[in-house]
Order: structure tokens, then C-alpha cells, then sequence
């Protein structure tokens, strides 16, 4: 446990519980072995020795692909992750209030799944970028990783304003649409 940056702590008044262990920010993830003593300050006596460990998971991370763009109307994207760490299998999505008005939800503990993680699409939004973030979790370690931010992109819906229907005579091989905007 030292080698790894935890520091003795020799006699200090003991406080409510639980104790405050400082833990180095450095310290790879293991299990890191630890004796407690407890003294009277009054009589001088001390305790029995009390073996604790400390275990320090491997942090939580997820590493995104790029973000989705759907053409108007769609009801799901797909959010590609290419790289994550510490095990996740859980995730939650929060939505920024811009894309939860146009009918985007939250998203709370669910199921991690393999790359990519499936989205809802409100069919209705209206053609935007809205912005959320993705938290992945490791529920057995209770480990979870920073904000990841991504966008999903509603592009319109392509419109094309047609002339008049053309007419030919047989056998001529092409035709031509007029179109205005």
C-alpha cells in the first residue's frame, strides 16, 4: 500500500464513523492490505491489530464513435462507442432541455450493451442538433465514468418543387423535369 502512495497515520483522535482513509488519486487499481490500531489516550493501552483492506477498482470509462444525424422522421440512431475500460454494464442519458422539449428522454441505468447503444428519436423533433451525455457504470464496483458528450442530428426532410409534366414523342430516348426550388 505505500509503494502505491498511502501514508501511516499514527494516533490521531479517532472520530465518529465512519474514519476518512485518504486514498492517492495515483494508486493502481488492487487490493491494498491495512491494520488498525486504536489507543487510549488516558491509559496508554492498545488494541488488537484489525486487518482491513482497501480495493481500488479500475476506472469507468467509454470512448464514443461519431455522432448520429437522422433524416426527419426517424424514430432511432445508433451512438457508436469504440473503446471502454473498468467493465461498464449499465448507462444513463441525459438529454439537455433544447432536445427533452422536442421529446428526447433520459435515459437511467440501463442495460450496457455492445457498441453501438441504440437511441430513441422523437419522430416529431423538429430538424436540429440536440446534445446529451452518455455515463457508463460498473454496478459491481459502483465505479461510473465522467460525462462523454454527443449530439444527435435531425437533418430536414429533402423538398423539391416540380414544373410541368413533360411530354415526348415516341421514340425519343430522354425527357426533361423543370424543377423551381
Amino acid at each position: 500500500a505505500e509503494g502505491a502512495g498511502f501514508t501511516d497515520v499514527v494516533y490521531v483522535p479517532l472520530t465518529a464513523s465512519p474514519i476518512s482513509i485518504a486514498v492517492p488519486g495515483g494508486a493502481t487499481p488492487a487490493t491494498y492490505n491495512a491494520t488498525l490500531y486504536v489507543r487510549n489516550t488516558t491509559t496508554g493501552c492498545v488494541s488488537i491489530g484489525y486487518s482491513f483492506t482497501i480495493t481500488v477498482n479500475p476506472a469507468t470509462t467509454i470512448t464514443l464513435g461519431t455522432s448520429p444525424t437522422v433524416c426527419f422522421g426517424s424514430t432511432s440512431a445508433s451512438l457508436p462507442y469504440t473503446a471502454t475500460s473498468g467493465s461498464p454494464n449499465r448507462y444513463s442519458i441525459d438529454y439537455d432541455a433544447a432536445a427533452e422539449a422536442q421529446g428526447f428522454s433520459d435515459v437511467t441505468n440501463a442495460v450496457f450493451p455492445v457498441s453501438p447503444v441504440g437511441l430513441v428519436v422523437p419522430g416529431t423533433a423538429v430538424a436540429n442538433t440536440y446534445n446529451a451525455n452518455i455515463i457508463v457504470t460498473n454496478n459491481t464496483t459502483g465505479c461510473s465514468s465522467s460525462s462523454a458528450a454527443f449530439t444527435v442530428t435531425i437533418s430536414p426532410t429533402p423538398q423539391i418543387t416540380l414544373g410541368a409534366n413533360p411530354a415526348v414523342c415516341r421514340g425519343v430516348t430522354s425527357a426533361s423535369l423543370a424543377y423551381s426550388a
